[in-house]
């Protein structure tokens, strides 16, 4: 045999040798145990979803929003910033409010109606001559807006409600007055007393008020209402 195939021999030969050995070392190597994602690694959160406005329920004090399963979301009271009632009323209807200027009246200055089909929010212009009148006001003329349902006090009184017995307004009677030609009662859906008499002993205080025809049915919702004993 020639020297340079003995060469060539040894060199396969010392080729074979350098690979199993490489091998022999990679099957004996200890590799790092994986992180254990479940213990080292913090779960990723995800802001759960607001909870979703089913009830606006109106009262003498404050305008609360609900839940489906009644819980108080928020509460919204009279002196709140038209602002902040729009945003709020919007957030919970899902649409954006009508606006329209409101005329007013001799017993109320003008101001301007945000509405949604079948509910009105009512804010007027302030009076300085006049500093502690209200300026927030509530129309409602619908059980519902969208899926969100329009109720009053306690006993959530709707639209299209029946009303047995009405409770009159806190210096108001229940006898009926005609508007239109339609004999119709107004109903004290829910009372807020804010303290005090009147000159007769009369308790002041604030009310959202149930229309009602003279078939007992409530025809629409208003507030918010104020008693000063007379």
């Amino acid at each position: 045999m020639s020297s340079d195939v003995g060469t060539r021999i040894r060199t396969l030969l010392l080729g074979l040798t350098t690979a199993a050995a490489a091998i022999a070392l990679t099957g004996c190597a200890t590799s790092a145990p994986a992180d254990d994602a479940s213990g080292t690694s913090s779960p990723s959160t995800s802001a759960s979803a607001e909870p979703a406005v089913a009830t606006v329920r109106i009262g003498a004090a404050d305008v609360k929003l609900l839940d489906a399963d009644g819980t108080e979301l928020s509460a919204l009271p009279y002196t709140s910033t038209a602002d902040d009632l729009v945003a709020a009323y919007t957030d919970a209807f899902g649409a954006e409010p009508t606006e329209e200027a409101y005329p007013g009246h001799i017993e109320e200055q003008p101001g301007t109606d945000y509405a949604w089909e079948g509910f009105t929010l009512r804010v007027l212009e302030s009076n300085a001559s006049v500093p502690d009148q209200n300026l927030v006001n509530y129309v409602v003329t619908a059980a519902e807006v969208g899926d969100v349902a329009i109720t009053a006090g306690a006993d959530d009184v709707t639209v299209g409600s029946t009303v047995a017995d009405v409770v009159p307004g806190p210096g108001s009677s229940a006898d009926p007055v005609d508007i239109d030609g339609v004999p119709t009662r107004f109903h004290a859906a829910d009372v807020h007393e804010i303290g005090g008499t009147d000159d007769y002993g009369n308790p002041l205080a604030d009310y959202v008020s149930a229309r009602v025809g003279p078939d007992g049915v409530v025809t629409e919702l208003y507030a918010l209402n104020h008693s000063f004993g007379v």
